[in-house]
Formats: C-alpha cells, sequence, structure tokens
C-alpha cells in the first residue's frame, strides 16, 4: 500500500457509485473569526480554518460496447475504429495487484472475450468516446485540484496518488484517461493502477466472493419480468422487435444495447431505429412512480422509449 504522503486516492470505475469525497483538517494555528466580520469574509475565514488533506474519488468507466446485442433486431456495427484511443488520453502506465506484483487473472474480461459484436469488437470495451468521457472528468478534476486549489504538483507524482480499479479492461482504460486529464499527460514516473482477484473484489457486486448475495439477489432478477404490468409491457416490447419469447430478452438486456448505441453512435448510424427508443426516458418516467424500486423504474425507462416510437414503427 502507499505510505502515508498519498493525498489523493482514485477509485477506478466502480459498478455501482458515481461520485466523489473529500475531508478536511482543521487547522491549529488559526485565529479566530472577529465578530464584526461581513457574511462573505467570514465565510472565507472560516475556510481558512481548515486544510485540504485527502481527496477520494469515486467513477464509473465510460461508455462501452453492450454487453449482448438484442437477438433478432438489426445490430449496430461495432468496428474496431470505435475503440482507438485518443492520442492525448495515453500515458506510462502498468497494471499491478494491490501489493505491486503481477496483474492478477481477469475472469470476467475473459468470459467478454468469448463473444465477438457484430462488427469485430468485444462486448463490454470502453469506447473512444468513453475515453473522452474520462479525460474531461480528469480535466474538470484538475481545475479544481491543481489550477483553483494547489493540492496535488501538476505532474503526476507516485507518492501523491493511489489508483485502484476493478480487474477489467474497461474500468482500466478508464483509470487511465482520468490520470491523462488530470496530469495532461505529464508525470515523473509510470503509473501504476492497482486492482485485485476476482474472488476478493469488493468495487462491485461479487457473487464469487459472496455467495449468499447470489443467493438473495438471483431469484429477484427472475421475478422482474413476471410483475404485472412489467410482463405486459415486456411482452409488447419483444412482439414490436419481433424477438421470441426463447431469447430470453429482459429490460436490462434491451436498455443497455439502447443507450450504447445512442451514447457512442449517435453521429454513425443515425438512421438505426433503435436510438430513438431512448429519446422518451423521461416523458413517462411517472408509468411506474408509485411503484417499489429500482426494478420497476428500469422497466419504466424502456416502455417509455419504445411507447413512444412503436406506433410510428407499425406504421
Amino acid at each position: 500500500m502507499r505510505n502515508l504522503l498519498t493525498k489523493a486516492g482514485l477509485i477506478g470505475s466502480v459498478s455501482v457509485a458515481f461520485g466523489s469525497m473529500w475531508w478536511s483538517q482543521q487547522k491549529t494555528e488559526s485565529g479566530p473569526v472577529t465578530s464584526n466580520a461581513t457574511p462573505n469574509s467570514a465565510h472565507a475565514s472560516s475556510a481558512s480554518l481548515y486544510e485540504l488533506k485527502l481527496v477520494q474519488v469515486l467513477f464509473r468507466h465510460g461508455a462501452r460496447t453492450p454487453l449482448r446485442s438484442i437477438p433478432e433486431v438489426m445490430e449496430a456495427q461495432w468496428v474496431p475504429t470505435l475503440l482507438e484511443a485518443p492520442p492525448h488520453t495515453h500515458i506510462n502506465y502498468v497494471v499491478t495487484d494491490l501489493e505491486g506484483g503481477p496483474q492478477p487473472p481477469a475472469p470476467l474480461e475473459d468470459n467478454y472475450r468469448r463473444n465477438i459484436l457484430s462488427g469485430g469488437t468485444f462486448p463490454g470495451q470502453l469506447t473512444k468516446v468513453g475515453m473522452q468521457q474520462l479525460y474531461e472528468l480528469g480535466e474538470r478534476l484538475r481545475k479544481t485540484y491543481i489550477e483553483e486549489t494547489p493540492f496535488l504538483s501538476p505532474t503526476f507524482i507516485p507518492t501523491e496518488v493511489y489508483v485502484r480499479s476493478t480487474n477489467i479492461v474497461r474500468t482500466i482504460e478508464s483509470a487511465r484517461c482520468l490520470i491523462a486529464g488530470l496530469f495532461q499527460q505529464k508525470q515523473k514516473d509510470i503509473v501504476s493502477i492497482l486492482t485485485t482477484e476476482a474472488e476478493s473484489e469488493i468495487l462491485y457486486p461479487n457473487y464469487q466472493g459472496c455467495k449468499l448475495l447470489k443467493v438473495l439477489l438471483s431469484p429477484r432478477w427472475a421475478e422482474v419480468s413476471t410483475l404485472p404490468g412489467i410482463a405486459a409491457d415486456l411482452q409488447s416490447i419483444l412482439s414490436a422487435l419481433g424477438i421470441e419469447a426463447h431469447q430470453h430478452v429482459d429490460f436490462i438486456l434491451i436498455r443497455d444495447d439502447m443507450v450504447a448505441r445512442e451514447v457512442t453512435l449517435r453521429l454513425c448510424d443515425p438512421c438505426d431505429f433503435l436510438l430513438s427508443l431512448t429519446t422518451g426516458f423521461q416523458s413517462r418516467g411517472s408509468y411506474y412512480r408509485d411503484l417499489p424500486q429500482p426494478a420497476h423504474l428500469l422497466a419504466a425507462q424502456c416502455v417509455a422509449a419504445t411507447k413512444q416510437v412503436f406506433g410510428d414503427l407499425k406504421d
């Protein structure tokens, strides 16, 4: 693990969290705020009582290729050029285990690479759009913690930054792009991106590491598509798309494919009718407002999107 000189932690691409947290430690030598200070000066004086000591940033990966394509529906062409890394996202980095040893095996990534999407790329891969998203996030952090507040050095220094990622290519590449944006590709040493074995990973719901989690959640996911209302809506979507029941397509697969196409391919394939499915995500969000979350919310998003355009498709 890094020594106590490390000031910033970048925990890359967790599956369920997006946000940032930071702590401040009060300065002991600062004097009291005078009672006749104006509101603005009082705020400034209060802020000066504290010294920023540590920043932790948790972020998800950027836009990616879908995990699966919707069967029996016009497939998007996920060609290799969509995954080419922009030159400004390149840095000198190495992936290690938590102790600095060789990168552990990556069974989740191996599973993705057993399949190839139409166009020739693997499922679940960070796209050029996703790389740019994380680069720009790094630039935002640079503005806050280097330019506006001189917390970090403008050049990457290993003793200042600790980078941790899940052992999946898209999350590792997301961490790389964020570091490139944060330090503008300036580094005094190799960037180490630390990860761990799949069995001990805690940055996503880990069925391998916690068998009870799988026992508790698997039946819930299976029940989602059988709930009253949702089952009918799902069937209407499958019928409109011409998907047979034996394909076992659910809202999660439909939404994953739609979002991947909309974010990455909006300029590449504007005629693809599935792009229009995402335009109604907010228009009918109240459809399931009184129903339990989160499964019904996911269903509501897909139903809102598809019902908005199915009439036109039938015509």
